[in-house]
């Protein structure tokens, strides 16, 4: 049995411009194995077709406006919109837009991530731990994990905006003191 597949609208019919950027990927199933290669084990991925497509365009606003082709079709929803700053839970898949999973939250979420890969994978470091564990010693650091492949791999350091680069720099200063080692800094 096929699914029935519907066009959606294009961005301009909905938004009234056309977007700025657009990009779009596969789908992907592991046919076996999860997270079991950072064990020695197999893993075998596999693109499926379904995609998920993204258009954006920047306003001269605070106002961020959304739609998704699946919600429309299944819950009969329209465009979805929020202040910057207004934002709220409880609105479905919308709270993926607008990043609720608030700070605190958040910060929650990147430790058990951590301590997870750390105890119940073992594949983070002691280096990678005390890396993680001075992160969240700063002010300005919401949250930090390791992430890679694990056994070394990097720390992800999530901060308030604008103080990327100096948290990391006093993080990497308290690192080489304790450690000894110098570590490296990857800003995107």
């Amino acid at each position: 049995m096929q699914d029935s597949v519907t066009t959606p609208p294009d961005f301009s019919a909905l938004f009234g411009r056309q977007p700025d950027c657009a990009a779009e990927a596969p789908g992907r199933v592991n046919l076996i194995g999860e997270h079991t290669d950072t064990s020695g084990g197999y893993v075998l991925p596999l693109a499926i077709p379904r995609r998920t497509r993204i258009e954006i365009a920047a306003r001269d606003d605070d106002l961020v406006r959304a739609w998704s082709a699946n919600v429309a079709s299944s819950e009969g929803g329209g465009i979805e919109q929020v202040r910057l700053g207004a934002e709220s839970r409880g609105r479905g898949w919308f709270d993926y837009v607008q990043g609720v999973g608030d700070l605190p939250q958040l910060e929650r979420l990147l430790a058990a991530s951590h301590r997870s890969l750390a105890e119940d994978f073992a594949v983070s470091t002691p280096e990678i731990d005390l890396l993680v564990a001075l992160a969240r010693r700063e002010e300005t650091v919401v949250g930090a994990r390791l992430t890679g492949g694990g056994f070394g791999g990097a720390v992800l350091m999530l901060t308030r905006r604008g103080s990327a680069r100096t948290a990391a720099q006093r993080v990497l200063a308290a690192y080489a003191w304790q450690s000894g080692r110098a570590g490296a800094l990857l800003l995107p």
